[in-house]
């Protein structure tokens, strides 16, 4: 093999690709035990050379068989040899002779080049490594979800449990870097995840999957994966409400400064260029508490809608000894699920700027909340991977002008740590992404793994004017919508909506939230009442059928979240 890495990416054969996957590969007589390993490997021969397309190729040749009635059984065979392999997953002698067959024919060509060209002229080989992800895929139906009902002691899913405690104890090993679900394969190398949506657009690998996906290496952003098990969800069959409090509800420019020293830690920054900080009041709480506040108006809410299972509130909305109290009275006392944006402004040091995802991780009497405190809740936290930068047009978009010199560029004055992004499955068809303003809209690091994934439904936190459709938020939210086909929401605080002047012409919004998913026609923009501090909105699931490019179906339990109603006037 070439120790010019160059020279490597051009020329690798695939024996050597593989093994610089799993050094150890070819020393056992069958190393793949593990359906997600096997992916791992055959997926990613696919992707780098491109060879993935061979399934929209020549008729001949896809899907294979030797009759007509093999290839239109083919997809139920797939099915079949997963079961089989998953079934059997501990066991060598007993794995499916197809996933032998397949192996060997790849180890018979690993001098072939993984070059698109080389590999497209061995069809065998490229049926081989499709088979392979195929039936590993199915192999792997829900893994990373809540099962959609309760299994007897009698009907006990080995694969399902060691799927799960080992996606669960990697993504909370640092030593593992993130998530997932390979074994042998380094996840500096390739990882594999669990997938929620199937792209039904266009062709990528992506489009060849249904339950595994392929996610890059932990170069930039490290996914963590939760499995929230609160027997709360057997409540939930078909929706929940999700409470926004848009805060915090006023917001004044002189609440954004130049840093000190304006330059940041970066003397060697142009003259155009500087850094802002924005200072958090609390006199828009009228002499109350934060968490006050929230009970109140989680009371009215609860009033119109009965019930509600999560509060939402934006970027930046509370400091963290607020954040605190607002764990306690909603996570800790009332077993809802809170998502949070929280800011931190310290003397002339770099500010933070983070979203927490808390939720109880199982749930107890009121009896045993004193003794078992600790133990109640989990509390994630996700920095924000990009700056904020204000410019000319939106300092005077935002009235900014006597705190700023519009002159120059603006950035946020925060620190930037190890980038990380949380999934959170919730209930048996809900998977909930956790994305930072700007974090939607710059595409690296974060989109590919979030479009491998397709979580069921992303809620962008933002620090942003009205969530117009015209404006940028839901430009990137129907990105996500087309492909992979996630429910998006996005929420701003009401204080910044109130700021902004819109552009000649145009009347004012209070949209505070914008909505779109894959199955409805535009965004829907959420309008904040005059008085009101907050919005209940109420998510319903939708059940739809998603099939891979190679032509099989997830037999119709693709989850599609959709806005069922708004209740306004949350006071």
């Amino acid at each position: 093999m070439s120790n010019n890495k160059d020279d490597f990416l051009k020329s690798v054969t695939i024996g050597e690709f593989i093994q610089w996957l799993s050094p150890d590969i070819f020393n056992s007589a069958y190393p793949l035990l593990w359906p997600p390993d096997a992916f791992a490997i055959a997926a990613s021969i696919l992707q780098k050379s491109g060879a993935y397309t061979f399934v929209v190729g020549p008729v001949k040749y896809w899907p294979p068989g030797k009759n007509k009635g093999e290839r239109d059984n083919w997809a139920n065979n797939m099915r079949r040899i997963g079961n089989l392999w998953r079934r059997n997953f501990k066991h060598q002698e007993k794995l499916p002779f197809e996933v032998k067959k397949w192996w060997s024919i790849i180890k018979s060509k690993k001098n072939v080049n993984v070059e698109l060209i080389n590999i497209r002229d061995h069809p065998k080989l490229c049926e081989a490594l499709l088979q392979l992800c195929a039936a590993a895929d199915e192999a792997s139906a829900g893994v990373g979800l809540l099962p959609l009902e309760e299994k007897s002691s009698n009907d006990h899913d080995d694969f399902y449990t060691e799927s799960k405690e080992y996606l669960m104890t990697t993504s909370h090993n640092q030593n593992k870097s993130g998530a997932t679900l390979s074994k042998e394969i380094n996840s500096w190398k390739v990882r594999v995840l669990p997938k929620q949506h199937t792209p039904q657009s266009g062709l990528t690998f992506r489009s060849l999957s249904h339950h595994l996906s392929l996610c890059p290496p932990a170069y930039d952003v490290i996914p963590h994966w939760h499995i929230v098990p609160s027997p709360s969800r057997k409540e939930r069959p078909y929706g929940i409400n999700i409470l926004l409090l848009p805060w915090p509800l006023e917001i004044l420019p002189v609440q954004f400064k130049p840093a000190n020293p304006p330059t940041g830690k970066l003397p060697s920054m142009p003259k155009n260029y500087g850094f802002f900080r924005y200072e958090p009041r609390d006199d828009w709480l009228k002499g109350k508490s934060i968490a006050e506040r929230a009970i109140e108006t989680l009371e009215c809410a609860k009033e119109k809608v009965g019930r509600i299972d999560m509060v939402v509130l934006p970027e930046m909305a509370v400091k963290p000894k607020e954040y605190v109290k607002l764990r306690k009275v909603l996570v800790e006392e009332r077993n809802l699920i809170l998502i949070c944006g929280v800011t931190e402004c310290k003397g002339n040091s770099d500010g933070k700027n983070y979203a927490k995802f808390s939720y109880l991780f199982f749930k107890l009497s009121p009896s045993q909340y004193k003794s078992r405190m600790k133990q109640l809740y989990v509390q994630l936290c996700q920095e924000k991977h990009h700056r904020w930068r204000l410019d000319r047009r939106q300092i005077t978009q935002y009235g900014l002008g006597s705190s700023l010199d519009p002159t120059k560029d603006w950035w946020e004055s925060i620190s930037l740590k190890k980038r990380s992004v949380n999934f959170v499955t919730i209930y048996n068809w809900l998977t909930v992404c956790v994305l930072i303003c700007e974090d939607l809209a710059r595409q690296d690091p974060v989109s590919e793994v979030v479009r491998s994934i397709g979580p069921n439904l992303v809620i962008a936190l933002l620090f942003d004017g009205p969530q117009i459709s015209k404006r940028w938020p839901a430009q990137y939210a129907s990105i996500l919508a087309d492909d992979p086909g996630s429910s998006v929401l996005t929420l701003t605080n009401a204080g910044m909506v109130d700021l902004s002047n819109p552009p000649p012409g145009e009347s004012r919004s209070r949209a505070i939230a914008l909505w779109k998913d894959a199955r409805s026609k535009g965004a829907q923009e959420i309008e904040l009442p005059k008085g009101a501090k907050g919005i209940v909105l109420s998510i319903t699931k939708e059940i739809g059928e998603e099939f891979t490019a190679d032509g099989r179906t997830d037999g119709g339990v693709s989850s599609y979240p959709f806005l069922s109603a708004i209740h306004n006037g949350c006071n």
